[in-house]
C-alpha cells in the first residue's frame, strides 16, 4: 500500500525568496556625490569610531561635567556625607543598596541624603 501524505498548506508560512547577498566589495555598483563625482558605495558607509570633530567635543564635555562636579564639591563644603554620596552618585554607583553599603548607613538614611543633596544642588 503507498504511503501517501496530506499536507494542509495554511499550516505553513509563504516562503520568501532570499535577498541578494554580496560578498565583496567590488561587486557593489558605484554612485555619484551631489556634484557628480563616482565614489564607491563602501565609501559613504560611516565608521563606527568616533570622528575627530566628535572626540574632540566628548572630551570637552567631560572637562565640563569634571568642572561642575569639582565646583558642586566645593559647594558641599564641610559636609562630609554628601560630598561622599554625591563623588558616589558622580562615579556611577546609584542603587541605594550599593550606596548604604559603601556609605555604611541604612538604606532608609541614603533616602533623606540623597533628598538634602537635591535641595543643596537645586540652591547651587
Amino acid at each position: 500500500m503507498p504511503l501517501v501524505a496530506t499536507f494542509n498548506l495554511r499550516a505553513f508560512p509563504a516562503v520568501r525568496p532570499l535577498p541578494f547577498l554580496t560578498l565583496n566589495e567590488p561587486d557593489l555598483d558605484t554612485t555619484f556625490t551631489d556634484d557628480g563625482e563616482p565614489v564607491r558605495v563602501i565609501e559613504l558607509i560611516p565608521s563606527p569610531e568616533p570622528n575627530p570633530l566628535e572626540t574632540i567635543l566628548d572630551e570637552e564635555s567631560a572637562a565640563e561635567t569634571q568642572r561642575i562636579a569639582a565646583q558642586f564639591d566645593q559647594y558641599l563644603g564641610k559636609e562630609r556625607r554628601l560630598r561622599r554620596l554625591f563623588g558616589l552618585l558622580h562615579s556611577g554607583i546609584t542603587r541605594p543598596k550599593a550606596l548604604a553599603r559603601k556609605l555604611k548607613l541604612k538604606v532608609q538614611a541614603i533616602a533623606s541624603l540623597r533628598k538634602r543633596l537635591a535641595r543643596r544642588l537645586a540652591g547651587f
